[in-house]
């Protein structure tokens, strides 16, 4: 039996909703309204792969005789009941839009899932909703271009990718280009790590 408590659970025509506390996944969720053992493992990798600890999950299962699927939309709360992030999963799969939000109710992250895979542009705001990074993705990669600003708001830095790869890099100093990295060189960079040592001047 799971240390999770199911605070309730409703099915209707094979879809079943279920409101739950203290949110964390480790092993199985036993509902106590039905008994039957549902086991959300992409929402548990959700949770730690984005470093969530939210104290109320609202997600949407799918059942069938074969198996149980998360399917439909989800959102995490926090302590304060805050919003913390909010999406849709398909059939295990992250599907749609996905919203991530600061302690402060300020948007963190947006980012848009097709079938699993990150796609379309990413961006990530800080507490103050001023603009960190954008990223554009292509099937799970890094396919087009990313770009960093400063606490000032200026570009500190723009890498191109092409399916997954760097193929050029650029830093900026007070919005204005200092460096262009191509080929290796762009690549030497990227892998360096040196990317976080010129975002944040």
């Amino acid at each position: 039996m799971s240390k999770y408590k199911a605070a309730e659970h409703i099915c209707l025509w094979g879809f079943c909703a279920l409101f739950v506390t203290n949110a964390g996944f480790s092993g199985d969720l036993s509902s106590t309204n039905t008994g039957s053992v549902l086991r959300p493992a992409m929402l548990d990798e959700f949770l730690s792969d984005y470093g969530i600890n939210g104290s109320n999950v609202v997600y949407t299962m799918r059942s069938s005789p074969k198996k149980t699927v998360l399917d439909g939309p989800f959102a995490v709360f926090g302590t304060n009941d805050a919003k913390i992030a909010a999406g849709s999963f398909r059939d295990d799969k992250l599907q749609g839009d996905l919203f991530l939000w600061h302690p402060n109710g300020k948007l963190s992250a947006e980012q848009h899932f097709e079938n699993g895979n990150i796609t379309g542009t990413e961006t990530y705001w800080n507490t103050n909703g001023v603009i960190l990074r954008t990223t554009e993705w292509k099937v799970g990669d890094k396919n087009g271009l990313e770009v960093y600003w400063d606490k000032r708001g200026k570009v500190s830095l723009k890498i191109e990718w092409k399916e997954g790869f760097p193929i050029s890099a650029e830093l900026f100093q007070g919005g204005a280009l200092q460096k262009r990295l191509t080929g290796t060189n762009a690549v030497e960079f990227v892998l360096r790590g040196s990317v976080n040592t010129n975002i944040d001047k």
